[in-house]
């Protein structure tokens, strides 16, 4: 610190005084600014009334549209909920259907080589 620096005591600093000025003069800029809110308190209240009534039409607008699309989703829904469980009940009857003409191929096929004797000699004749 170099010897001759004048420091000022503390009982002579502006610094709090000027912030407390600031602070002043901010406040006393919020109340004019309240004030002249209050001289148009008709025309502030026009205003906040559109914006409630337009925040309710945005909603209820919203709402509706939201209705509209769940109710469609909806039906869409079951829709294919529908058509997935005919599919389904269209395919267990033509499995059971061909399980069953399986069977019963199996069956003619084995009736048809019981009931000719015929060629099984002429299979034997074959053999060595």
């Amino acid at each position: 610190v170099p010897l001759d620096v004048d420091v000022s005591p503390w009982w002579e600093d502006t610094l709090y005084e000027q912030s407390t000025q600031a602070l002043v003069n901010t406040m006393d800029l919020v109340q004019g600014i309240l004030l002249q809110t209050e001289c148009h308190l008709n025309q502030a209240q026009v205003e906040a009334n559109l914006a409630n009534r337009t925040a309710e039409i945005l909603s209820s607008s919203s709402t509706r549209s939201a209705w509209y699309a769940y109710t469609w989703w909806d039906w869409m829904f079951w829709g294919c909920a529908i058509a997935s469980v005919l599919i389904f009940l269209f395919t267990l009857i033509q499995c059971c259907y061909f399980r069953s003409l399986l069977c019963a191929m199996r069956t003619s096929t084995n009736m048809a080589i019981a009931l000719s004797p015929l060629r099984v000699p002429a299979l034997q004749k074959l053999q060595p």
